[in-house]
This record gives structure tokens, C-alpha cells and sequence, in this order.
């Protein structure tokens, strides 16, 4: 048995449909209250454990710091050290926004790590007070992530084409759209080859492909949901945000390939499953 942390979200939503995992809420463990970990994992006695749980607002996080702090810090800092002393081995989902942005190239998990937010510092810090725990674990870096679940740039978009016949999108950002029923599927397919191999660990990267702008992903869900509305390019110095996010955050995902055999995802292919999850009549 799985047990999973951040039910309610997009990835963990996605993770409550394998029969094998436990999944539990904010209702069930609350990330910022927290003071223990180990009567829940007394009590479920699970083989594996996967943290999706995150205060996710990237704006929110420059005002309610605290708040983000201690959800994607010290809360998984106290679940790896919990991890650590029952010998349970540990996936924690972060993100690409540990990186400034400034590279030319996709990002590679050693390179040099340097958030320009207050979210991406909170989970950068996350991740370091994980790696130093001593528990077996693993740090599965994804970026835009998307799905019919929660709140996401897919389901805002087809918000907005509801209410406007026009759209200014940033043109300048450029990243990797992800499904989260891929990043559930690549969790499984890694927590059951950490069971199994005690020495696999450390920092991974798991994105879809191909790499796209903000733009250029808002153009894939209209084209494939059937949407005729116009996109104009803006960059993102025009657009009012509280948080700073980078301009490049691509990243380099042969790491994982390379040690479990897990690929990438196309994700215009999973952006049509999702598009008929919610309902919509898509071109495929």
C-alpha cells in the first residue's frame, strides 16, 4: 500500500485512482498544523509514501509566507525525517520554479538552483530539508502541470474563452506543459522501483514535451477544444504579477530516463483526454 499525501489536488486526484493507494486530504493531515507524522504512518503502515501536498498560489506566497513556508518546508522536512526512522521510502513533488530562468539551455537537476519567488524559495527549501533527512527519497521536479481537476492554466483558459473574445497571453515564458495523470503514472511507476532498490535516490525532473510558451499551449487548447478566439502576445513585463517566475524553466528529463525508463509525456495528446474528461468535444 501507497500512501499519499495532498489528495485534493491535481496530482494526488489523479493518484486516488490506483486501488493500491491511500490517499489522504488536507481534512485527513493538515500541512501547516502538522506537528507528527509517525501515528499516521503507525497507523497505515504503508510501503511507500508520495507527497503531493503544496501551497501552490505563487502570488498568494508573497503575502501569506509563513503559511507557504511551513507547508513546503518544514511539514515535508518533519514527513522525510519521519520516512527516515521507519525506512519508507519517500517521492516529493517540486517544481521548475526553484530556477531563475536564466539558462539557455534545459535545466539539468544539478544545475544551479535560484528562485526569484517566495513559492519557489519555500519548495527549493523543502527539497534540501528532504535530501538532509536521511530518508530514501526522491525529488521529482514537473512544471505546468494540468489537468480537469483543481485550479490550472488549461481550465482557466477555457474559463476565459466563456466570457471573452480575446485573449493577451504571455509569449515569452517558455516551459514544459504536464499532465498530471502522467506525473501520477511516472510516481507509481518510481515508488514501486524505490521499494525495490534501496540505493535509488535523489534529484529527478519529469516534464512533457514538446516544450512550449504560455501562448503557444493557450493555442493547443483552443485549437483542440474547438474554440475560435483571438491570442495576442504580450511579454511578461506587461502582465501585473506580484510573484517574479522564469523566463526559461525547460527542463532536461534523460536523468530519469536513463536510471528508471520512465518517458516523457506528449502532452497535446494528454491535453485531449483532459479536455474530454471535462466534457468538451475535441478535434481528435
Amino acid at each position: 500500500m501507497i500512501l499519499v499525501f495532498g489528495k485534493n489536488g491535481q496530482i494526488g486526484n489523479e493518484l486516488s485512482r490506483y486501488n493500491e493507494n491511500i490517499c489522504l486530504s488536507r481534512e485527513d493531515c493538515d500541512f501547516a498544523n502538522i506537528n507528527s507524522f509517525q501515528n499516521l504512518i503507525k497507523k497505515f503502515s504503508p510501503s511507500g509514501i508520495i507527497n503531493t501536498a503544496a501551497y501552490t498560489n505563487v502570488d498568494g506566497a508573497e503575502e501569506e509566507q509563513d503559511l507557504a513556508y511551513k507547508i513546503n518546508s518544514t511539514a515535508p522536512k518533519k514527513l522525510a525525517e519521519a520516512c527516515a526512522s521507519f525506512k519508507i521510502p519517500l517521492i516529493h513533488i517540486s517544481t521548475d520554479y526553484v530556477f531563475d530562468g536564466t539558462n539557455l539551455d534545459l535545466y539539468k537537476e544539478d544545475d544551479a538552483t535560484h528562485p526569484l519567488s517566495i513559492y519557489g524559495n519555500s519548495k527549493l527549501l523543502g527539497e534540501q530539508n528532504i535530501l538532509m533527512s536521511g530518508a530514501q527519497a526522491i525529488i521529482l521536479r514537473t512544471s505546468w502541470v494540468f489537468s480537469s481537476h483543481g485550479k490550472n492554466f488549461l481550465k482557466t483558459m477555457i474559463n476565459l474563452s466563456h466570457k471573452r473574445e480575446s485573449l493577451e497571453i504571455i509569449n515569452d515564458q517558455i516551459g514544459s506543459p504536464t499532465s498530471a495523470k502522467s506525473v501520477a503514472y511516472a510516481c507509481m511507476k518510481i515508488i514501486h522501483k524505490m521499494i525495490e532498490d534501496k540505493n535509488l535516490n535523489g534529484v529527478f525532473h519529469f516534464s512533457g514535451t514538446p516544450n512550449a510558451t504560455w501562448a503557444e499551449f493557450a493555442k493547443e487548447i483552443f485549437k483542440a477544444a474547438k474554440i475560435d478566439i483571438e491570442i495576442s502576445h504580450i511579454k511578461t513585463s506587461e502582465f501585473s504579477s506580484k510573484a517574479l517566475r522564469p523566463l526559461n524553466s525547460r527542463l532536461n528529463c534523460n536523468k530519469l530516463f536513463n536510471k528508471t525508463g520512465i518517458k516523457q509525456s506528449f502532452w497535446k495528446e494528454e491535453l485531449i483526454k483532459v479536455l474530454n474528461e471535462m466534457g468538451i468535444k475535441t478535434n481528435v
